[in-house]
């Protein structure tokens, strides 16, 4: 942005590009959080927190497709389900490791 621009136009430029990294860790720090208050059972809590951020992983290949104007295709959905296992692999091994 050059620097004539406006100091809140600025602000609003970062913000938005910071939406996304907030909203993927937001919903799963939530969810931990009220398992670590004791309102929400820890197990569900954490696979459902995991879980989501599998599924965010796996729409990377389409949000990128999307930014660069591809169209939907097979190689885009396939992309991300790929991520996907290779999310849910990392889940796994770190549950193995560590539990």
């Amino acid at each position: 942005m050059s620097s004539s621009c406006p100091v809140g136009a600025r602000y609003r430029h970062h913000v938005r590009d910071a939406v996304p990294v907030l909203t993927s860790g937001l919903v799963p720090t939530v969810l931990l959080a009220l398992a670590w208050l004791d309102v929400a059972p820890h197990t569900s809590m954490v696979v459902t927190a995991e879980v989501l951020l599998i599924v965010r992983i796996g729409w990377t290949g389409v949000v990128v497709g999307r930014l660069h104007g591809e169209p939907r295709s097979l190689r885009l959905l396939l992309t991300g389900v790929a991520l996907s296992v290779l999310g849910a692999f990392v889940v796994g091994l770190k549950v193995l490791l560590t539990h």
